[in-house]
């Protein structure tokens, strides 16, 4: 990838390689470095104004879109979050390519 970025990939797959520090319940990659531990906090939905969201994302989706690009492309005329969530990946992964 030449990003200097530690990534775990699939063997002999022809998909970009997943840059994380944490994975919920990836107990198996911790021989290459991964924390399968999350750190948690907690929202409460009833203390966000309406119409806010929480957009999370893997590196794979901000090394390619900043911050804002994402949010304004979710919120740009998305009335279902599956299919914001197809389009961003998708766009994310077309940028990556």
């Amino acid at each position: 990838m030449h990003d200097n970025i530690c990534r775990l990939f699939v063997q002999d797959a022809p998909v970009p390689g997943l840059a994380l520090t944490r994975g919920i319940g990836f107990r198996l990659a911790h021989t290459v470095g991964v924390i399968h531990k999350p750190s948690v906090c907690v929202m409460r939905r009833s203390d966000m104004a309406d119409g806010t969201f929480i957009l999370l994302g893997s590196s794979g989706v901000w090394t390619n879109l900043a911050e804002k690009t994402a949010v304004n492309w979710v919120c740009r005329s998305f009335a279902d979050c599956q299919a914001a969530a197809m389009s961003l990946s998708t766009e994310a992964l077309n940028r990556w390519e």
